[in-house]
């Protein structure tokens, strides 16, 4: 055991020898309410006769509480603030789904400005100059509309945040930060500062923002302040500089608060007998089956549960976390103090309002205008655990499934039995009209809630679930109470996932019994003697990335916003601090690298290999990578849809409307895929993008090289002409074309502006290796963006193939016909060289070639000639943008080269509509990994 008393015994020490009077003026401010909750605890074990608490609250509560406001959710504001861009734009108002994309990111902004007691007027008077710098055009050319609306938009900032501020406080309420601004504020005025307590105990603070700073400051000077901190000599030395980011923001609060001697500073971390382990774990379900293994074995050596913690860097292992620890040790339960709570996104409540609503965004109308809804979509609504828990019902049940769509009536005149009517009845009442779903919704929920089985101890959980969305529902009456703009189903369905995603089940058990199960903010104060980290990656710990803002880097920094290095500065102290008093810790991170390059470790792991283990002897590390295998049943779980009339109707849809090269090759990576793309054409819920996506990058390139290349269609490219065209205005066209395919957003800073620089650099590059070679060698451009197709007889059905070719040009005065694909991936010339034509439906690295082969067939077959064609590929990465040509297997001529792909795709279309073959999953793993439907089919 450690024998220094852990921080919050040292602070109830402090504590109990205050007199009662003392106590009841004093008020302990707490970082976080968990830490509060074990400092009463350290008061009950060493307090020796009765004692008066002092009155304990977050620095949140404090906050609220000197403001005089109250706090509202965040949605509120986004709506508030969809009420002045109404009143500010007119004629260019943006529906609210679209304004709620971007309405976060302006709240964040103003968030930051209001934490920081910035000048927000001068702020963003800069940000509008900067801007207006940004798209000036030399040679006074009149600005764009586009460019207008940009600047447009930068300008009404300022007027944004000073109307929301207005009307909130109308209403005496406040989004958070403008509560901390306004309570320090307030502190400036002595008249206005007022407090029952003449005592204030501040616990364990690390960073403060500019707004906490004052508040504090005021209080040191008015009343009599303690502030306690929690650190230690290596990245924290009072007597000494030390320049370690761990200590940085308490170096900064030592010099504000003028505070001469820091209490309680130790010397643990380089010179006490610490055991550290580092696992390097391919995957992330590995990590939490290995700390289930290493749990095991701590508790069968008998460790104290509340000395133990497992702490998640990254929180999305909760779940499967839950379900690798030990229940029991030599036939003892072993118990858990879970203290996050996870994501309604992750229960039966969020599908069903994602079924739901999705049920009505693609209804039909038939005959006199009655409803038709999607029978595949009502058919898995019936199949939600709520659904079957009220009605004991699938659709198939009462109602036999004969077409895609399902009449409303007829599904409801099918209905057997009253509960199934009544519910079915709630259902459909929703119609047409978005703004009824919440009350009808909160209906579903009053008789799930009156269900016997509902309230059986097994469902507590579920229970529980259920009046966290009863208050989404509240909440989102009250928003669209006496509003004249309701969103559309579409829209109705992000808001209100939006807000169940936001929503916390909790998992808490005893508070102070069991082995504690937190992140890491969570662990701010407390003290374990063995900890289990996971996800210790970098890229988690600390996060990386770009602050996702509308305010560049170079403003924040002269205003003093926070920065990416802000946040990685108190990750870097939570770590350390973590450290001071445990005696074994096992860092598990993912070893297995993503598309991204990961796979790292955090570099404070490699800080504790490089700066503590060398100057302390007694610190004992060991670095390993494991394998853990895994149970059959994870990595062979099998899902398959077998054909049955319903989706053999919505195939024979499919291949009516027609199928693409790129389909057919979803089919050759995974039949399963193919299905619940194509065939049910499964739309995952949107999720926000945090920075530019692969298929933003790719489209927003090939719109440019269609819009620099459209003058020449049809007749020779003059590359004197092409080059002058680019060279007009390249930022100008790449950022309308960002802007047109990404939506509005600030493409100046972060990530995105990295990407932004990738794509101009593809463009220039490429535009000047095809100016060079056809300056060598003249070329007629014969299409552009050209949309083939031709049909295809099988199994007694006509199938359409279609496809768009991005280029097709012959060298003038010749009659070879290139058909040319742009790709902005990695392409390999080796895979462009099958030497089979069975390995294109073989082997999905053949993807490239069989598609513009694909692109070939459908190019002669419309055409209907036997023109001389060479399919190829010309890869956006390569520096020299050359065209890398197909070459057809076994040396074959072009009349074999169409027979055989018309054999291949025979042969392939074939195995879709064979009844007898399901969609199943595929065997290659890797497919797998980036899958957005692996959720479905089970595959971890």
């Amino acid at each position: 055991m450690n024998d220094t008393p852990v921080f919050l015994e040292r602070v109830a020490g402090f504590l109990l020898q205050l007199k009662p009077s003392e106590g009841a003026e004093t008020l302990v401010v707490f970082p976080n309410k968990r830490s509060q909750l074990f400092l009463k605890q350290a008061i009950l074990r060493a307090a020796e006769k009765d004692f008066w608490l002092p009155q304990m609250m977050t620095i949140d509560d404090l906050m609220v509480q000197l403001s005089g406001v109250s706090v509202v959710d965040p949605l509120l504001a986004y709506f508030e603030l969809y009420q002045i861009h109404l009143e500010q734009e007119k004629e260019q108002v943006r529906t609210l789904d679209e304004f709620f994309s971007w309405a976060p990111l302006m709240l964040n902004d103003f968030s930051d400005i209001d934490y920081s007691l910035a000048d927000a007027y001068r702020l963003f008077h800069e940000l509008s100059e900067a801007k207006v710098l940004e798209e000036w055009n030399l040679g006074e050319r009149p600005l764009t509309e586009m460019q207008k609306d940009y600047l447009s938009f930068f300008h009404s900032l300022y007027a944004y945040y000073e109307t929301l501020q207005m009307r909130l406080l109308k209403k005496n309420a406040a989004y958070k930060a403008m509560a901390y601004r306004l309570a320090a504020e307030k502190v400036k005025d002595e008249k206005e500062l007022f407090f029952q307590w003449k005592r204030f105990v501040f616990v364990g603070f690390n960073a403060l923002t500019e707004a906490e700073k004052r508040v504090t400051a005021a209080l040191s000077e008015k009343a009599e302040l303690h502030y306690f901190i929690h650190a230690d000599h290596f990245y924290f030395s009072p007597e000494k500089k030390t320049y370690h980011e761990a200590g940085r923001f308490l170096r900064e609060m030592v010099r504000y608060l003028k505070i001469s001697n820091p209490l309680w500073v130790d010397n643990r971390l380089l010179t006490t007998e610490k055991e550290v382990k580092i696992y390097g774990v391919p995957g992330q379900t590995r990590q939490v089956k290995l700390a289930g293994q290493i749990l095991s074995e701590w508790l069968e050596e008998g460790t104290p549960d509340e000395k133990t913690a497992i702490i998640l860097a990254d929180e999305h292992l909760l779940i499967p976390l839950l379900d690798s620890v030990p229940s029991s040790v030599y036939n003892q339960p072993v118990h858990y103090n879970v203290t996050m709570g996870y994501s309604l996104e992750y229960s039966p409540f969020y599908d069903l309002v994602y079924r739901w609503l999705k049920l009505f965004q693609v209804q039909k109308n038939g005959q006199s205008q009655e409803i038709r809804v999607l029978s595949e979509d009502l058919e898995i609504l019936m199949q939600n655990p709520l659904v079957q828990m009220l009605t004991g019902k699938q659709l198939a049940d009462f109602y036999p499934v004969q077409s895609v769509y399902a009449p409303v009536s007829s599904v409801l005149a099918a209905a057997d039995d009253e509960r199934l009517k009544t519910f079915l009845g709630n259902l459909f009442s929703v119609g047409k009209d978005p703004s009824v779903f919440p009350s009808r919704l909160k209906i579903f929920l009053q008789a799930l809630k009156q269900l016997p089985v509902f309230s059986a101890p097994e469902n507590r959980l579920l229970q529980n679930q259920l009046i966290l969305v009863m208050q989404v529902v509240k909440l989102v009456e009250n928003l669209f109470q006496g509003q004249s703009h309701i969103p559309d189903f579409e829209g109705l369905q992000k808001i209100f996932l939006q807000l169940l995603r936001r929503r916390e089940v909790s998992l808490k058990g005893e508070p102070l019994k069991g082995i504690q199960v937190m992140g890491i903010l969570e662990t701010r104060n407390l003290d374990f003697d063995r900890i289990i980290v996971l996800g210790a990656n970098e890229g988690i710990l600390p996060k990386n990335g770009f602050h996702e803002s509308f305010i560049p880097y170079d403003l924040r920094r002269a205003h003093r916003l926070p920065l990416q290095n802000s946040e990685a500065s108190v990750m870097s102290y939570y770590f350390f601090r973590l450290l001071q008093h445990a005696r074994q810790a096992v860092f598990v991170y993912n070893s297995e690298p993503d598309v991204l390059g990961g796979g790292e470790m955090s570099r404070f792991l490699l800080q504790l290999e490089n700066e503590i283990a060398e100057k302390n002897p007694r610190f004992r590390l060991q670095k390993k990578m494991v394998y853990v295998p895994l149970p059959d049943v994870t990595l062979h779980a099998e899902t398959e849809i077998q054909k049955t009339a319903l989706v053999r109707e919505r195939m024979d849809m499919l291949m009516a409307n027609g199928l693409s090269p790129s389909a057919l090759n979803v089919y050759i990576r995974c039949p399963l895929q193919f299905y619940y793309r194509h065939v049910a054409q499964i739309r995952l819920p949107d999720e926000p993008q945090v920075s530019i996506q692969s298929d933003v990058f790719g489209s927003v390139l090939h719109s440019v090289l269609e819009t620099l290349y459209r003058p020449f269609l049809g007749q020779p490219v003059r590359p004197d002409e092409l080059l002058r065209y680019f060279l007009k205005d390249p930022d100008k066209l790449l950022q309308e074309k960002f802007l047109e395919i990404y939506g509005p957003r600030d493409l100046s800073n972060g990530r995105d502006l990295l990407i932004y620089h990738v794509a101009k650099r593809y463009l220039e590059r490429f535009i000047k290796n095809d100016v060079k070679a056809l300056e060598k060698e003249p070329r007629v451009l014969e299409g552009l963006e050209q949309k083939v197709f031709a049909r295809l007889s099988v199994k007694d059905k006509t199938v359409k193939l279609k496809g768009v070719m991005d280029r097709v040009d012959r060298k003038t005065g010749e009659a070879v016909y290139r058909i040319i694909d742009y790709k902005t991936g990695k392409t390999e010339p080796r895979y462009l060289k099958p030497a089979s034509w069975d390995v294109l439906l073989e082997n999905t690295d053949y993807s490239k070639a069989f598609q513009v082969l694909v692109y070939s067939w459908l190019f002669l077959k419309q055409d209907g000639s036997d023109k001389k064609v060479q399919p190829g590929i010309i890869s956006l990465r390569r520096a020299d943008g050359a065209f890398l040509p197909v070459s057809f297997p076994e040396d074959a001529s072009q009349k074999e080269m169409m027979e055989q792909t018309e054999n291949l795709l025979s042969e392939l279309i074939g195995e879709i509509l064979d009844e007898t073959i399901p969609f199943c999953q595929t065997e290659n793993p890797k497919v797998c990994e980036y899958c957005d439907y692996k959720g479905l089919c089970n595959r971890k």
